[in-house]
């Protein structure tokens, strides 16, 4: 939808986009959180003062695209990156599939 710029349901051509979408924090009225697909705290391969170990958070922050006729909407993940270091890394709630063809999988 976001590269044709037709909606997939009902075809309409008018759209809402959300470059960064967030939510409301639970702790704070004056504070936004982003919505996230996966967040992780992990080593960025950097060492800080005094040679200690930095680490840094890591997130798939969502993007949306919205039909302004029917509502469909699409979310998107602005960094790829991101979600690929946290599936290097082993975070339990990413992992990098590749079903492309000639990739190793389940054979049927």
């Amino acid at each position: 939808m976001r590269n044709s710029l037709t909606c997939p349901k009902c075809q309409g051509r008018k759209f809402y986009e959300v470059g960064e979408c967030t939510v409301p924090a639970h702790d704070s009225i004056n504070r936004e959180e982003p919505l996230t697909v996966a967040a992780a705290y992990l080593p960025t391969g950097q060492r800080g003062l005094f040679g200690a170990q930095e680490h840094g958070r890591f997130v798939g922050q969502l993007q949306s695209f919205t039909c302004a006729t029917c509502g469909y909407t699409e979310f998107y993940v602005g960094q790829l990156d991101a979600l690929a270091y946290m599936a290097q890394q082993q975070v339990s709630t990413v992992r990098f599939i590749d079903a492309s063809a000639g990739s190793t999988g389940a054979f049927r």
